[in-house]
């Protein structure tokens, strides 16, 4: 649902043509995706709360959602920015998307890989 409301979205599907309607509504798959997510993030602490167990790490958490999202971040940072996209990335404000900061400025705030509504 969420890959085909962004590709409707992005090719205006969702605005014009018989499927339309269809197409727009799919957009609650990106609430669904949320609820879900959260769900699983917060699975292991409620097992260790409802065994009396001791709360999961929240180094160990932060240091493995790091390293299985901010690698693929990167690389398709990297490939947005020097391939036939060509995204603005590759400015001095380049830090910033690689940080994640890009939100707090201006100029950056919707460069690169914008949010799609």
């Amino acid at each position: 649902m969420v890959l085909t409301y962004h590709v409707a979205l992005w090719g205006g599907f969702s605005r014009l043509g018989p499927l339309a309607p269809a197409m727009s509504e799919l957009k609650g798959g990106v609430a669904l995706f949320f609820v879900i997510s959260g769900l699983v993030l917060y699975l292991p602490f409620a097992r260790a709360i409802a065994h009396c167990a001791e709360l999961p790490s929240w180094r160990d958490y932060a240091r493995r959602r790091f390293l299985r999202i901010i690698p693929a971040y990167w690389l398709t940072l990297t490939v947005v920015a020097v391939g036939p996209f060509a995204s603005g990335v590759l400015t001095p404000d380049v830090w910033r998307f690689y940080g994640l900061t890009q939100i707090y400025e201006h100029n950056t705030l919707f460069g690169c890989l914008p949010v799609l509504e």
